[in-house]
């Protein structure tokens, strides 16, 4: 909700929707081919991050699929976050 409600007081309503619906579609290709991401074991073991925009998309595979953890701005500081 925070992405979206941003994107809308900034760039309007039709943005929001494209961004967010662009950070979703990003989420299904990660889960049907997690490798698409970088490893970020540096960060915490088993993470990986996809980017899309200035966001990025940071979860961990699982039996199941991938379990998004956190999805944050480029400019946040990712270790203190996650």
């Amino acid at each position: 909700d925070g992405i979206f409600d941003y994107s809308v007081s900034q760039w309007g309503v039709d943005q929001a929707l494209r961004y967010t619906q662009e950070l979703e579609d990003l989420c299904k290709a990660l889960a049907q081919t997690p490798t698409l991401a970088s490893d970020c074991g540096h960060i915490r073991q088993g993470y990986r991050r996809g980017a899309a925009g200035r966001h990025f998309v940071y979860f961990r595979v699982e039996d199941y699929g991938i379990a998004v953890i956190r999805i944050l701005h480029q400019r946040m500081d990712a270790p203190r976050h996650l």
